[in-house]
């Protein structure tokens, strides 16, 4: 597949007051992308991120939809830290996603910091108990998690938590971990598991509800206790700030339609955190529960439905099986399994559980694919989607972030993006020559999804049920011709989304700004800046007297001696309304240089390497990195001249390194104007 996916250095931001908001298209391919907001609330308005489906009429049946948020564009930042998700908020709202869903962040159990996302993150989902975590989390803390809401939510960006409420840790099936007590206690001490001898299965209702899920006890949901404490957890989190659940393995929880299994834990839990929301001013939550492949023997979805969203995982596996085996009937799959109106559904292109499960379904399928199955799927009416970003290696620390940027592709932005500001109009999903094609339409306003399903790669020979004219490709950023239903010339891509240029004319100006980083320590450093739709614009730099352009323009900002600061400010406006953004940059006296190591011994995965770096003539400092494999990274300032390598046990942080507390270490290392080295050639000296 040939979607472009975006490289680090480059920092292009985005912003427009209106239609499209922190969706703009890309100026190139090689650059990434975030919107850019500050921290200051007064720089901050979520009026600002209105879209094309504020003219969704109130109807009563999109009223009753409402609750269940619909249309949500979800990024799993699954095993992130709190802290790391903060630092990606720009980003995030920059490509097209309307929420942020993190990992449990109830107590967890056997805490190990700095482990492995690979031997650690089920841990997360045997917690210890009903409540938000404090210390000892591998994501952080309380508070943490109370900045990233008040964070999040100055960006108009809604929190989903991940919560368990089917089990709790286990000592067995038919025992509690001995540290629910000190959480739980009158959970543990009234023993409320079910403690039966099987598995769940989807062949009974009994089974489906009363088995064990693992090898971790089976809670009694149906007690009033269980249900309280479960309650309160939801009131927790909606008082840190949390917009949402997704309750983890909601289909192995009974419902009030379940018989002689049957009880109110559905109504007594959904219902009171939705009153609670309501007592305090939020008038809508986004709750959606987990149920995999089918409900169970004997229930049905709708017992599920009438309070929240599910996953139709049956329904994205059959997309995604399309896409693999290049067939265009099963991709272009027009129906959902769960036979739910769509608007309660969840899909994905991948989860984490077809990830890192044992089974692991979807871990050795190409992501390019899997983008394809999330782009079809994205560009569908109500649905909800969710983009898992996959761990680069099997060695990422549980808290840490991918460095796989898939998530905040152009073509993936763009298709979050087209999601959103479509999301009222009328759809029609077909295919020709081998390309899913799902047209959205409002009154004389179109757009477009087009897929290669089956590598046809050939654009200009698909046959587009559109209207003659100019359309935007948001993949690439650049305008092409339809005449007659046919592209005039060739999309550089397997994929585009096309928005028909009638729908900018009623938008404000969209700026772009391109540059190496908000820090330079040259003479100088390069900003290009873009404008879509504007009638007049112009950049300041420190207040100087402004200087317009048309289109674009290339800015150079020069060292001045004693000046450290310098505020670029542009302006652009046209008959909707104006738009400015603003950003300092700063110059620094040393520059932060890449130190790339390559062959690190095998021996030491399972470890945590940190680098001693020092200059000439003064005293040396640790140096966190990333591991990937067999490679590690980590920078250094200009004036470093020396570093090695030391290997600690696998629960050092870089706070707790010590000298003496070193597993082995590396014979000193002269930098000089190197960058990359290779780790066979270092004399590892054991203590």
């Amino acid at each position: 597949m040939k979607i472009k996916t975006i490289i680090s250095g480059k920092v292009i931001v985005f912003l427009a007051a209106a239609l499209l908001s922190a969706c703009s298209a890309p100026l190139s391919s090689e650059s990434s992308s975030q919107v850019h907001q500050s921290d200051d609330d007064s720089s901050v308005s979520n009026s600002e991120d209105s879209s094309l489906n504020t003219s969704v009429s109130s109807s009563e049946g999109v009223e009753e939809n409402k609750k269940f948020g619909i249309n949500e564009t979800i990024l799993h930042a699954w095993n992130w830290s709190m802290d790391n998700i903060i630092t990606q908020l720009d980003d995030i709202k920059a490509a097209g996603y309307t929420a942020i869903q993190t990992s449990p962040m109830q107590p967890q159990k056997d805490y190990y910091p700095n482990g492995s996302y690979k031997d650690q993150w089920w841990k997360l989902y045997q917690p210890l108990g009903f409540s938000i975590a404090k210390t000892n989390h591998s994501l952080g803390s309380k508070q943490d998690l109370v900045s990233l809401c008040e964070k999040a939510e100055k960006r108009g960006l809604k929190i989903i938590v991940d919560v368990v409420s089917n089990h709790l840790a286990g000592g067995t099936t038919k025992s509690f971990h001995s540290d629910v007590q000190k959480y739980e206690p009158d959970i543990y001490s009234n023993h409320l598991l079910h403690g039966n001898d099987f598995y769940v299965d989807d062949s009974s209702v009994e089974k489906v509800t009363k088995g064990n899920l693992g090898g971790y006890p089976d809670l009694q949901t149906e007690s009033p206790i269980v249900q309280d404490r479960v309650l309160s957890l939801l009131k927790e989190y909606v008082d840190a700030g949390v917009d949402g659940f997704r309750f983890d393995a909601a289909k192995h929880i009974e419902t009030d339609e379940d018989g002689i299994y049957s009880s109110s834990y559905w109504e007594y839990v959904i219902g009171g955190i939705n009153d609670y929301a309501e007592s305090l001013g939020i008038d809508q939550l986004f709750v959606y529960g987990e149920i995999l492949n089918t409900v169970g023997e004997g229930r049905t979805y709708e017992a599920y439905t009438k309070r929240m969203s599910i996953t139709d995982n049956s329904t994205s596996s059959l997309v995604l099986d399309g896409i693999v085996n290049k067939n265009i009937t099963e991709a272009t799959y027009d129906s959902y399994i769960t036979e739910q109106e769509p608007s309660k559904i969840v899909l994905w292109g991948e989860s984490h559980d077809t990830f890192a499960n044992d089974s692991q379904e979807t871990t050795n399928i190409n992501q390019d694919l899997i983008d394809k199955a999330y782009m079809i799927e994205a560009s569908k009416k109500d649905v909800s989607v969710l983009y898992f970003p996959r761990p680069q290696s099997s060695s990422l620390k549980v808290g840490d972030i991918t460095s796989y940027d898939t998530w905040k592709s152009d073509a993936i932005s763009a298709v979050n993006c087209f999601h959103n500001d479509f999301a009222s109009f009328n759809q029609t999903i077909s295919d020709n020559q081998g390309f899913y094609i799902n047209i959205r339409k409002q009154n004389s306003d179109y757009g477009a999804v087009v897929v290669d399903v089956e590598n046809k790669y050939e654009m200009t020979s698909v046959v587009f049920d559109l209207p003659d004219g100019e359309y935007l490709n948001k993949v690439d950023g650049n305008t092409y011709q339809i005449v007659d239903g046919h592209l005039t010339t060739s999309i550089d891509e397997d994929v585009a989304v096309l928005y028909s240029l009638s729908i900018l004319e009623n938008a404000k100006p969209i700026i772009s700004i391109a540059d190496d980083g908000e820090t330079f320590s040259g003479d100088s450093t390069h900003i290009s800046i873009s404008v879509l739709g504007a009638e007049e614009a112009f950049y300041t730099i420190n207040n100087s007297t402004p200087i317009y352009f048309t289109n674009s323009a290339d800015v150079t900002i020069n060292y001045l001696e004693g000046v450290d600061e310098y505020e670029l400010y542009v302006y652009a406006s046209n008959k909707n309304g104006a738009v400015s953004f603003s950003k300092t940059y700063r110059y620094s006296s040393f520059e932060i240089k890449d130190i790339l190591i390559n062959n690190i011994p095998s021996k030491y995965v399972d470890d945590v390497i940190f680098a001693w770096v020092w200059g000439d003539g003064t005293s040396g400092r640790w140096v966190d990195g990333n591991r990937v494999e067999d490679q590690f990274t980590f920078d250094i300032n200009s004036s470093d001249t020396h570093f090695l390598l030391a290997v600690f046990s696998s629960n050092t942080s870089i706070t707790s390194a010590s000298w003496g507390n070193e597993l082995v270490k590396t014979n000193d290392i002269d930098i000089g104007s190197n960058s990359t080295f290779d780790a066979s050639s270092f004399n590892w000296i054991d203590y």
